[in-house]
């Protein structure tokens, strides 16, 4: 459970960047080794597939952040959000 607003970490969620509106996504792989959600601009962190594609995700985002799937650490240029900050939506 998120530290922060007790929601499961295996779960994606979405939020959007205060400052920019931009759609942030969370990443249930990140969020869990944090032990809160961390979210990235999505679809960009995520990438898309069209395997993925259904009627909750239009876009076939991907459910884990491309560093992830590629088993490698998020680069530090990468821009990270924690949902303490965050408002949902």
């Amino acid at each position: 459970m998120c530290q922060h607003c007790d929601k499961s970490l295996k779960r994606s969620i979405y939020k959007q960047d205060p400052h920019n509106h931009t759609m942030l996504k969370s990443c249930p792989s990140c969020s869990t080794a944090a032990g809160y959600h961390v979210f990235y601009p999505s679809p960009q962190t995520f990438g898309c597939s069209q395997a993925r594609v259904n009627s909750r995700n239009t876009q076939g985002i991907q459910s884990h952040c491309k560093f992830c799937r590629a088993k490698c650490a998020v680069p530090s240029t990468i821009k990270s959000f924690d949902c303490k900050r965050m408002k949902m939506i």
